[in-house]
């Protein structure tokens, strides 16, 4: 099945392509598959033909909406798909507290389509004592409550941008009362706003952010471009946040006083952190990121209790959020 591979490697790349045609957006096409695992027409085609026979009336060939000639194929994502074993009662419980706890309307509504299409996969394969265990356990969840964002943005614009994302398409697109043409790349999601990740055709060597809200319109062009090894989930952890300064990611430093030092090591701050007890007792907290003034933000909740050493630029940051908080009560 692949060309002078070993077994384990194909068998890997196999359920690589399985994913990718669960996603949700557009299937893939037999260009796609070629070129992402490098292999031939010939294997390409039987790869499909092996996953058309074997999962049945879950395969799906579409045409391509400009091109009729391209066939795309996806699998569907429905959950009779799921293998019993893969679903636990702890999944459903894990699942209706992030529900719980979610930020965002529109993801949260979906997940709660989630959760009762798993639930019914649940009950056909449970008992009924051991379903109503189930049930009376996620009565007994609650999640505290705060300020939550209303994030508001159009849902058309959001499958325009995934789909021109998948088929790496140049859209244009109207942002904050100007018109101009990018390359988009991914998609983040943040508690107070949505971004889209996306590189001007101007300026194609700066990755810039657009909050999805703010996006007037977009439209797709017949323009492709090779996003290269750009990696959305890499390009998010370089950040604090969601935001990045186009001159980042920076080596940051952050010092937390004696007493707040058992409450801080509670947290993970950021995935590239370390950190050092010094001794006299303080800690050092040091990381390379972006996202600097949601730092800022965040170190202000300490209240004194964790400060910033470095950059010069964060230190700057922080420092003016107190002034201006201090000269608010004049």
């Amino acid at each position: 099945m692949a060309d002078n591979r070993d077994d384990y490697r194909g068998f890997a790349e196999l359920l690589e392509i399985i994913n990718e045609m669960r996603r949700p957006v557009g299937g893939i096409t037999y260009a796609y598959i070629m070129e992402r695992w490098g292999i031939s027409k010939k294997t390409a085609e039987r790869i499909v033909k092996f996953i058309e026979e074997y999962f049945g009336d879950h395969f799906d060939v579409i045409r391509d909406v400009e091109n009729h000639r391209i066939k795309r194929f996806r699998l569907d994502s429905t959950s009779e798909m799921l293998p019993p074993e893969y679903l636990s009662t702890e999944d459903i419980q894990a699942l209706n507290a992030v529900i719980k706890t979610s930020q965002n309307s529109k993801h949260t509504e979906r997940l709660k389509e989630l959760e009762n299409k798993l639930s019914r996969v649940m009950q056909r394969r449970t008992t009924a004592t051991e379903f109503d265990n189930m049930e009376s356990t996620l009565v007994a969840q609650a999640a505290s409550r705060g300020p939550v964002a209303k994030i508001d943005y159009d849902e058309g614009t959001e499958r325009k941008i995934k789909d021109a994302i998948l088929r790496q398409r140049v859209i244009l697109m109207k942002y904050r009362g100007y018109e101009f043409t990018v390359r988009p790349l991914g998609l983040l999601y943040g508690k107070n706003n949505h971004y889209l990740v996306a590189v001007r055709t101007d300026d194609p060597e700066t990755k810039r952010t657009y909050v999805l809200q703010r996006i007037e319109y977009v439209e797709p062009t017949r323009e492709r471009f090779n996003p290269g090894d750009f990696n959305i989930h890499t390009f998010a952890r370089q950040s604090f946040g969601v935001f990045h300064e186009e001159d980042g990611p920076f080596d940051v430093v952050w010092l937390v006083k004696k007493p707040a030092v058992r409450d801080a090591m509670r947290y993970t701050f950021h995935e590239s952190q370390n950190i050092t007890h010094n001794p006299d007792g303080t800690m050092t907290i040091s990381m390379r990121a972006s996202g600097l003034r949601e730092m800022a933000w965040h170190l202000f909740t300490w209240g004194g209790a964790i400060i910033p050493l470095a950059p010069q630029r964060l230190v700057d940051d922080y420092r003016k959020l107190l002034t201006d908080a201090l000269a608010s009560l004049k």
